[in-house]
């Protein structure tokens, strides 16, 4: 792939943003064969599907993925991007917080016609899970962060 050519400005953001990209979904793929060899959790089930001799054909495929990113990457001078724990963590807690809220009953009374009870007791379950999110972001927001990132 390699070339003399030089990337405009432009096309070298696209560029850096297409390996980020790429990157992270290759990412999420290997993060897959783990997501999917642990135990049933709560609520989820995740079936591990694929035999061993097709896992390991993806796995050298998605290395060979990164082998061609790494040199898309040299080739084209793409500096590296850090990511911060602590702000991927409040990111995803809030998300799951605005999640919560939009849960309570008052939002999806439109579905039809439930008892005042019911209600009540899924009030009560996203009360409890929003006080659990309001205590991780007390944790992110009174812990020490390495400022190496």
């Amino acid at each position: 792939m390699k070339s003399n050519l030089e990337v405009p400005e432009n096309y070298f953001r696209v560029f850096r943003s297409m390996a980020q990209l790429i990157e992270e979904k290759l990412i999420d793929m290997e993060m897959s064969f783990l997501k999917f060899r642990q135990p049933k959790r709560v609520h989820l089930q995740y079936v591990y599907d694929i035999d061993e001799p097709a896992s390991t054909q993806i796995k050298q495929i998605i290395f060979q993925m990164y082998q061609e990113l790494k040199q898309f990457v040299d080739d084209y001078h793409i500096p590296g991007k850090t990511f911060s724990l602590h702000k991927q963590l409040m990111v995803q807690n809030a998300f799951l917080w605005e999640d919560l809220e939009n849960s309570r009953s008052k939002r999806i009374r439109g579905h039809g016609a439930i008892d005042d009870q019911l209600m009540q007791q899924l009030d009560a379950f996203v009360d409890r899970l929003v006080s659990l999110s309001n205590q991780i972001n007390e944790i992110c927001d009174g812990s020490t962060f390495s400022t190496h990132v």
